[in-house]
């Protein structure tokens, strides 16, 4: 599952940067910049690139028990509300 994630993360990074290349060759970043469905758009790639990083570094780990840290908890926590949105 995680390694369909990883498109997804970087077509979805592709695509936020061709907007902002376009509106800067327009000039009209500010647009851009000003827009916070942009800056949510900001935040999912950059906790689904966290999340991918956690989820490949979880595939390593043989015991059968996870341990989640504080850490991790509180960034699912983040990243549940910011989908919430």
């Amino acid at each position: 599952m995680e390694f369909f994630s990883l498109p997804g993360a970087f077509y979805y990074f592709v695509r936020e940067l061709v907007q902002i290349l376009s509106l800067l060759s327009f000039d009209s970043f500010n647009a851009w910049y000003t827009d916070s469905q942009n800056w949510l758009d900001v935040m999912r790639i950059a906790s689904l690139v966290v999340s991918i990083s956690i989820m490949y570094r979880l595939i390593g780990d043989d015991d059968d028990e996870r341990h989640e840290t504080e850490d991790e908890q509180n960034f699912f926590a983040v990243v549940t509300l910011v989908c919430s949105l």
